[in-house]
């Protein structure tokens, strides 16, 4: 019974790691893009509300995929 245990544990480990990374990851994108849509409304270097949420989504996105590709690489 614990020899079963610590397989199902051992099985479930890399999956769990991995979606650990992804929402980390996801967590980092939307905390970038939340930073730069508030800066864009504040300094109003954008004139349109559509610019400025189109700019922090981009940089959302690529800030995300950045941080996945760099705790990625570390396993």
């Amino acid at each position: 019974m614990q020899s079963e245990r610590i397989k199902v544990e051992a099985a479930a480990k890399p999956r769990e790691s991995q979606l650990d990374i992804i929402s980390t990851a996801v967590i980092i994108g939307m905390t970038a893009q939340f930073v730069i849509f508030l800066f864009g409304l504040v300094t109003e270097f954008m004139p349109r509300l559509f610019g400025s949420a189109l700019i922090s989504a981009s940089v959302g996105l690529c800030v995300g995929v950045i941080a996945y590709v760099l705790m990625k690489g570390s396993d």
